[in-house]
């Protein structure tokens, strides 16, 4: 998703990123999504002045671990310059996967 969610501005790229592919993945996914750029201020927004455990107003929400999880083992390493990293190709087969399967859609759920 990396690639996908960049084209926005670092305000609104998760919001951006999450409207992408709600069709495609479960709610718990779009949650992520929707919130990874909030809890990745973990890793920065004390260096900006701002507050790093901002992310706690969700700590009792069912996903907040798994966001939790997500920013720590795969959002935040992305920032290392020195991070062994695949080429964009490797992920085609992946993405169109994805994108093939739209899980929430009003005609899915009447079929």
């Amino acid at each position: 998703m990396e690639q996908f969610h960049q084209f926005s501005g670092p305000e609104n790229h998760s919001a951006a990123a999450a409207e992408i592919i709600k069709p495609y993945v479960s709610e718990r996914i779009f949650w992520i999504i929707r919130h990874h750029g909030l809890f990745q201020g973990y890793y920065y927004f004390h260096h900006l002045g701002e507050d790093r455990n901002a992310r706690e107003k969700f700590r009792d929400h069912q996903w907040f671990d798994d966001c939790e999880y997500f920013c720590h083992e795969y959002d935040q390493n992305c920032f290392d310059p020195k991070y062994d990293e695949l080429p964009l190709e490797e992920f085609g087969p992946l993405i169109d996967e994805i994108f093939t399967h739209k899980k929430n859609t009003l005609i899915s759920e009447l079929a």
